[in-house]
């Protein structure tokens, strides 16, 4: 595991981390934290994969003027992570975040993820609300390679 300081938070927090080191730190599964999940996607970058709920073709029921219409999201798809080069607080491996004008690269705000098959319906969480998913186990870290 890697760690850095964070000037706002102003302590030595994970930088990066291994799926086994973050196992580890969640003692055995029980609980994620925000610092420690961030921490593991940005070891694995742009390759960072989950089982998670998301919309897929099968979950299309129509088009309409408007473009197509989603009617939820499947249970549970492999899914990578997206990143929109346009917009940094829905990237959480953008690491210049200021706040009260300082670098803090321990907090992000949100994250997108698409399935890895149907690159087109993009799920957006709020970051908290995603740790929490993995936490209740409707979101399973899993290395997936695609």
């Amino acid at each position: 595991m890697q760690t850095k300081y964070d000037e706002y938070m102003e302590r030595e927090l994970p930088y990066r981390m291994t799926l086994e080191e973050l196992f580890e730190q969640s003692n055995n599964g029980e609980y994620f934290n925000t610092y420690d999940v961030l921490a593991y996607i940005r070891e694995r970058g742009e390759k960072f994969t989950c089982l998670c709920p998301a919309s897929t073709p099968s979950d299309m029921c129509g088009v309409s003027p408007l473009g197509m219409m989603v009617s939820g999201r499947s249970e549970k798809v492999p899914c990578r992570i997206y990143i929109d080069k346009n917009k940094d607080y829905y990237n959480p491996l953008f690491e210049d975040t200021i706040t009260g004008g300082v670098n803090h690269f321990s907090s992000t705000y949100k994250i997108q993820m698409t399935p890895i098959e149907f690159d087109g319906c993009i799920e957006k969480f709020y970051f908290s609300d995603f740790v929490s998913m993995i936490n209740d186990g409707r979101i399973i870290l899993q290395e997936i390679e695609f």
